[in-house]
């Protein structure tokens, strides 16, 4: 084993073998057909996939560098959201007290009962911060509390909203509706926040 620029000591020989076959499968591939080509060339890139990911793995200090979602730290969900309310003054609003949560171009507007709170923070960010048993993107400018769900409107096939406890409709896409109909199915307080 030699060691990386990392300071981690990699087995050299075996990723360079599969390189060396992925290039090989590629460029020397056996058969007259594109497709066998293709499957082998398919199979050394699993085959590498799987080495480097193995490789990753068992070094913590590379994951950091990884794309794939098994190697990435586990992402550290919050308990409160502080929200800036005026020079000086911060609110910690607890996320189980979040009805819902909209896009408003570069801010997200969090509504608490009747107050709405405006955050500059992107949806995608925000989305990672919450519990995902708690919280559901329902579309792209929307994540909802599922325990504030009360019931579903079936509009149309394609059209379908939630309708909150206080009686706020919010839409659910068509490509995330069967998502959202299992986290609530499955939701671990029940469809609607019942008991």
């Amino acid at each position: 084993m030699a060691p990386t620029s990392a300071g981690v000591e990699a087995d050299h020989d075996t990723t360079n073998l599969t390189l060396m076959e992925l290039t090989m499968t590629h460029e020397d591939a056996e058969g007259p057909s594109s497709e066998n080509r293709k499957n082998n060339r398919g199979d050394a890139l699993q085959r590498l996939g799987r080495k480097m990911l193995e490789l990753m793995a068992s070094h913590p200090e590379l994951r950091e560098f990884s794309d794939g979602a098994v190697l990435r730290k586990p992402r550290r969900r919050i308990r409160r959201l502080p929200i800036k309310r005026s020079e000086g003054i911060i609110l910690y609003l607890k996320v189980e007290q979040i009805d819902w949560i909209e896009a408003a171009n570069q801010y997200v507007l969090v509504h608490q009962g009747k107050n709405s709170y405006l955050l500059r923070e992107s949806m995608n960010r925000l989305e990672g911060w919450l519990d995902q048993e708690r919280f559901f993107r329902t579309h792209r400018s929307a994540i909802v509390n599922l325990e504030r769900v009360r019931e579903v409107l079936l509009v149309a096939p394609t059209i379908r909203w939630a309708i909150l406890d206080g009686g706020t409709r919010i839409q659910v896409s068509q490509n995330r509706w069967k998502e959202f109909e299992e986290a609530l199915e499955w939701h671990p307080w029940g469809f609607g926040g019942e008991e």
